[in-house]
């Protein structure tokens, strides 16, 4: 009977390790299958952001050089001044300044400052465009393509941002950087036909018009000219 009893001990002690075994493969076959979807979604994210990427480098190509280097000119200019500011009125100041005007922290922004190796000046730009573009860009997207060799104004205006918008955008926000204005709650809005505010009143004016004009262009050009006909009378 003692013996029975050992038996049936072991017996189940054997069952008790063989179902440990097979939940502990499946816990590492379900890790490893959480890991293999992370990372192809990972992959998927990556191989969309480089498409879009190469998106806005082609579009931004379309705008005249002349445009994209006068828009370049002033962006560099404001981009220095925010980096002056920083160093002579302290980083921790101007991040807490600029964290205002694009809903983060002075700390988030130290630190993503910190990852991306960017300026206060580019950086200041990248949360600009990315607050105000319909892109799934991501602010350490932008910067990466800036340090790659991009310039600012061809990036804007391949994000479809008014040029003349973004200067005077990224002028405001070098202003709040500076102390020279007061951070609002939000970025300084920029339009175009890629803007999330759209492309704006004035610029939606000037549409009308042009289409205005050249409908009524159409239909004069289309205007044919009918003889006057004499109907009866002497002959």
């Amino acid at each position: 009977m003692n013996a029975m009893k050992k038996l049936l001990v072991v017996q189940a002690a054997v069952v008790a390790v063989v179902a440990l075994a097979v939940a502990a493969r499946g816990d590492d076959a379900a890790t490893s299958g959480a890991a293999n979807a992370t990372l192809g979604a990972k992959a998927a994210t990556s191989s969309q952001a480089s498409a879009e990427i190469s998106r806005v480098r082609e579009r931004g190509l379309k705008v005249s050089a002349k445009e994209r280097a006068a828009a370049e000119t002033k962006l560099s200019a404001d981009a220095r001044k925010i980096d002056a500011d920083a160093g002579q009125q302290g980083e921790a100041t101007v991040a807490g300044r600029l964290a205002g005007e694009f809903q983060s922290t002075a700390d988030a922004m130290m630190a993503e400052r910190t990852d991306l190796k960017a300026s206060w000046g580019d950086l200041t730009i990248a949360h600009a465009l990315a607050a105000n573009a319909k892109t799934d860009l991501t602010v350490a997207d932008l910067a990466g393509m800036h340090a790659d060799g991009m310039g600012w104004g061809q990036i804007a205006a391949g994000l479809g941002l008014n040029l003349g918008e973004t200067v005077s955008a990224i002028h405001t926000e070098g202003k709040v950087a500076g102390g020279q204005a007061k951070a609002g709650a939000r970025a300084a809005v920029i339009h175009g036909e890629g803007a999330k505010a759209g492309v704006g009143v004035n610029t939606g004016l000037a549409l009308g018009r042009d289409r205005a004009a050249a409908g009524a262009t159409a239909g004069a050009h289309a205007a044919v000219s009918v003889p006057k006909v004499k109907v009866g009378g002497p002959n």
